[in-house]
Protein backbone atom coordinates (compact mmCIF):
# COMPACT_ATOMS: atom_id res chain seq x y z
CA UNK A 1 0.00 0.00 0.00
CA UNK A 2 1.38 3.07 -0.84
CA UNK A 3 0.48 6.52 1.67
CA UNK A 4 1.54 9.47 0.93
CA UNK A 5 -0.59 13.00 2.22
CA UNK A 6 0.62 17.11 2.49
CA UNK A 7 -0.36 19.48 4.25
CA UNK A 8 1.13 22.80 4.98
CA UNK A 9 5.10 22.00 4.36
CA UNK A 10 4.96 18.26 5.72
CA UNK A 11 4.19 14.70 3.57
CA UNK A 12 4.03 11.62 5.24
CA UNK A 13 5.22 8.35 3.42
CA UNK A 14 6.39 4.60 4.39
CA UNK A 15 9.90 4.70 4.65
CA UNK A 16 10.89 2.63 1.47
CA UNK A 17 14.86 2.55 1.58
CA UNK A 18 17.46 1.93 3.97
CA UNK A 19 18.87 5.45 4.06
CA UNK A 20 15.28 6.52 5.20
CA UNK A 21 14.67 3.45 7.44
CA UNK A 22 17.82 4.76 9.46
CA UNK A 23 16.93 8.36 9.11
CA UNK A 24 13.46 7.53 11.10
CA UNK A 25 16.18 5.41 13.75
CA UNK A 26 18.33 8.52 14.45
CA UNK A 27 14.44 10.48 14.62
CA UNK A 28 14.09 7.99 17.68
CA UNK A 29 17.44 7.58 19.34
CA UNK A 30 17.11 11.77 19.92
CA UNK A 31 13.95 11.49 21.46
CA UNK A 32 13.74 8.48 23.67
CA UNK A 33 17.16 7.90 24.04
CA UNK A 34 18.95 11.65 23.62
CA UNK A 35 16.06 13.51 25.34
CA UNK A 36 16.43 11.69 28.69
CA UNK A 37 19.61 11.96 28.85
CA UNK A 38 20.70 8.14 28.83
CA UNK A 39 24.01 7.07 27.03
CA UNK A 40 23.98 6.77 22.91
CA UNK A 41 22.87 3.45 21.70
CA UNK A 42 23.65 1.57 17.99
CA UNK A 43 25.79 4.17 16.35
CA UNK A 44 22.87 7.13 17.64
CA UNK A 45 19.81 4.55 16.15
CA UNK A 46 17.17 2.98 18.05
CA UNK A 47 16.25 -0.27 17.04
CA UNK A 48 14.96 -3.22 18.52
CA UNK A 49 13.64 -6.46 17.09
CA UNK A 50 10.30 -5.78 16.11
CA UNK A 51 11.25 -3.42 12.93
CA UNK A 52 11.64 -6.29 10.89
CA UNK A 53 8.03 -6.98 11.15
CA UNK A 54 7.11 -3.21 11.24
CA UNK A 55 6.36 -0.65 8.87
CA UNK A 56 8.00 2.83 9.11
CA UNK A 57 6.04 5.89 8.58
CA UNK A 58 7.93 9.10 8.13
CA UNK A 59 6.39 12.60 8.02
CA UNK A 60 8.70 15.25 5.98
CA UNK A 61 9.06 18.57 5.83
CA UNK A 62 8.81 19.32 2.32
CA UNK A 63 11.91 19.55 0.78
CA UNK A 64 14.11 18.54 3.91
CA UNK A 65 16.48 16.18 5.07
CA UNK A 66 15.06 14.43 8.02
CA UNK A 67 12.35 13.45 9.08
CA UNK A 68 10.03 15.90 11.52
CA UNK A 69 8.41 12.91 12.67
CA UNK A 70 8.18 9.29 12.66
CA UNK A 71 6.39 6.28 14.14
CA UNK A 72 6.33 2.33 13.06
CA UNK A 73 2.92 0.29 12.40
CA UNK A 74 2.05 -3.62 12.22
CA UNK A 75 -1.43 -4.19 11.11
CA UNK A 76 -2.38 -7.94 12.55
CA UNK A 77 -5.43 -9.90 10.80
CA UNK A 78 -6.04 -13.07 12.90
CA UNK A 79 -6.16 -14.61 17.02
CA UNK A 80 -3.36 -14.38 18.32
CA UNK A 81 -1.17 -12.07 16.27
CA UNK A 82 -1.15 -9.30 18.19
CA UNK A 83 0.99 -11.24 20.96
CA UNK A 84 4.13 -11.00 18.38
CA UNK A 85 3.28 -6.98 19.36
CA UNK A 86 5.78 -4.66 20.97
CA UNK A 87 3.30 -3.86 23.13
CA UNK A 88 3.15 -7.77 24.65
CA UNK A 89 6.31 -7.61 26.37
CA UNK A 90 4.48 -5.16 28.37
CA UNK A 91 0.77 -5.94 28.77
CA UNK A 92 -1.07 -9.72 28.35
CA UNK A 93 -3.15 -9.14 24.82
CA UNK A 94 -4.90 -12.34 25.19
CA UNK A 95 -7.87 -10.61 25.27
CA UNK A 96 -7.38 -8.78 22.10
CA UNK A 97 -6.71 -12.00 20.24
CA UNK A 98 -10.44 -12.03 20.73
CA UNK A 99 -11.03 -9.32 18.26
CA UNK A 100 -12.57 -10.97 14.84
CA UNK A 101 -10.60 -8.84 12.05
CA UNK A 102 -7.76 -6.33 11.92
CA UNK A 103 -5.81 -4.81 14.53
CA UNK A 104 -2.82 -2.55 14.07
CA UNK A 105 -0.21 -1.23 16.72
CA UNK A 106 1.27 2.15 16.49
CA UNK A 107 4.56 2.64 18.34
CA UNK A 108 7.48 4.72 18.96
CA UNK A 109 5.64 7.87 17.81
CA UNK A 110 7.80 10.35 18.09
CA UNK A 111 8.42 14.14 16.70
CA UNK A 112 11.61 16.37 16.22
CA UNK A 113 12.17 19.05 19.10
CA UNK A 114 12.42 21.32 16.43
CA UNK A 115 8.57 20.35 14.74
CA UNK A 116 6.93 20.41 18.03
CA UNK A 117 5.55 23.60 17.77
CA UNK A 118 4.13 23.15 14.39
CA UNK A 119 0.57 21.24 14.70
CA UNK A 120 0.55 20.40 10.64
CA UNK A 121 3.18 17.22 11.77
CA UNK A 122 0.31 15.91 13.64
CA UNK A 123 -2.40 16.75 11.55
CA UNK A 124 -0.10 14.78 8.80
CA UNK A 125 1.18 11.62 11.03
CA UNK A 126 -2.88 11.09 11.81
CA UNK A 127 -4.10 11.72 8.75
CA UNK A 128 -1.99 9.21 7.40
CA UNK A 129 -2.34 6.94 9.95
CA UNK A 130 -6.57 7.25 9.14
CA UNK A 131 -5.73 6.19 5.33
CA UNK A 132 -4.23 3.29 6.60
CA UNK A 133 -6.76 2.22 8.79
CA UNK A 134 -9.02 2.95 6.42
CA UNK A 135 -7.09 1.28 3.23
CA UNK A 136 -6.81 -2.00 5.62
CA UNK A 137 -9.79 -1.98 7.48
CA UNK A 138 -8.55 -1.80 10.86
CA UNK A 139 -10.62 -1.87 13.54
CA UNK A 140 -8.55 -1.66 16.51
CA UNK A 141 -5.58 0.29 17.07
CA UNK A 142 -3.17 -0.54 20.27
CA UNK A 143 0.18 0.32 21.23
CA UNK A 144 2.27 2.02 24.31
CA UNK A 145 2.89 5.20 25.42
CA UNK A 146 5.56 6.25 27.26
CA UNK A 147 5.86 9.61 29.73
CA UNK A 148 9.31 10.91 30.88
CA UNK A 149 10.45 9.72 34.23
CA UNK A 150 9.19 7.84 36.68
CA UNK A 151 7.02 9.76 38.93
CA UNK A 152 3.35 8.77 37.46
CA UNK A 153 2.08 11.41 39.86
CA UNK A 154 3.56 14.18 37.42
CA UNK A 155 0.93 12.58 34.95
CA UNK A 156 -1.65 11.87 36.92
CA UNK A 157 -4.28 14.35 35.00
CA UNK A 158 -3.57 12.80 32.02
CA UNK A 159 -3.99 9.30 32.73
CA UNK A 160 -7.13 10.55 34.68
CA UNK A 161 -8.45 11.74 31.58
CA UNK A 162 -7.52 9.44 29.31
CA UNK A 163 -8.51 6.59 31.52
CA UNK A 164 -12.36 8.46 32.01
CA UNK A 165 -12.65 9.02 28.32
CA UNK A 166 -10.33 7.18 26.07
CA UNK A 167 -10.36 3.50 27.84
CA UNK A 168 -11.09 0.47 25.01
CA UNK A 169 -14.14 -1.52 25.35
CA UNK A 170 -13.55 -3.93 28.57
CA UNK A 171 -14.04 -7.30 27.02
CA UNK A 172 -10.48 -5.93 24.70
CA UNK A 173 -8.85 -4.32 28.09
CA UNK A 174 -5.02 -5.72 28.26
CA UNK A 175 -3.79 -7.07 31.57
CA UNK A 176 -0.63 -5.94 33.22
CA UNK A 177 2.85 -8.36 32.56
CA UNK A 178 5.24 -5.92 33.54
CA UNK A 179 6.38 -3.56 36.63
CA UNK A 180 7.02 -1.10 34.41
CA UNK A 181 3.68 -0.19 33.71
CA UNK A 182 1.51 2.33 35.39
Amino acid sequence: MTITMTRGRYEARWATTAAEREAGYRLRHRCFVEAAGLAARDGGHDRDRFDGSHRQLLIWPIGGSAPAACCRVAIFDGAGAASRSYAAIFYDLSRIALWPGCAAEIGRFCVAPEALADPDVLRVAWGALTRIVDAEGVGLLFGCSSFAGTNPGRYAAALTLLGRRHRGPRALLPGRRSREVV
